[in-house]
């Protein structure tokens, strides 16, 4: 049953809603306009807000599914297009509209979520470009064989800049 849980929950959704709340706690902001060849940016936390606020300044069409309810709070004030909930949930992936997004980037470098979506992302026509964070040059490897196409490990990137920085003129070991 666990196994087979989304399954069992997509034949039973409709009669399960009986049991819902009409008004929830969470506020969730989602303009009213259908979601096409956007981006969705699954969590908005560091890295997540800085791409957020350069989608904003680009006027990129973007969408934030968050866990985080402070994070979602955050940006619904902000008027910036978000969902509340776990991107591996049904539901959220009907309400974030993945099957017609362009690109997903996760930013949550949590391994078992970002496999899973990506499992999700094979059976789409088209399949849009998917971008993974990675806590470990391991988990990046299996990402990309599993059909990641970009996977970003944050400790080698911020190595590798600090490394760049020496080769700047003026910053080798003359600063030392």
């Amino acid at each position: 049953a666990i196994l087979g849980a989304d399954k069992i929950y997509s034949k039973l959704k409709n009669h399960l809603k009986i049991f819902e709340r009409k008004v929830t706690k969470e506020s969730v902001y989602i303009d009213k306009k259908d979601f096409r060849n956007h981006i969705i940016l699954v969590g908005c936390d560091r890295t997540g807000k800085s791409l957020a606020a350069y989608f904003v300044r680009k006027n990129i069409d973007f969408l934030v599914v968050d866990f985080n309810p402070k994070i979602v709070r955050r940006l619904t004030a902000e008027k910036i297009p978000v969902v509340f909930g776990d991107i591996n949930d049904s539901d959220i992936i009907e309400a974030a509209n993945v099957g017609k997004a362009s690109m997903i980037i996760s930013t949550i470098s949590n391994y078992s979520d970002d496999i899973t979506l990506l499992e999700h992302t094979r059976s789409l026509q088209p399949r849009p470009t998917t971008i993974f964070t990675a806590q470990t040059k391991y988990e990046a490897i299996k990402l990309y064989e599993s059909g990641a196409d970009y996977v970003v490990v944050p400790e080698i990137v911020a190595g590798d800049y600090i490394r760049h920085l020496f080769e700047i003129p003026g910053m080798g070991k003359s600063r030392l």
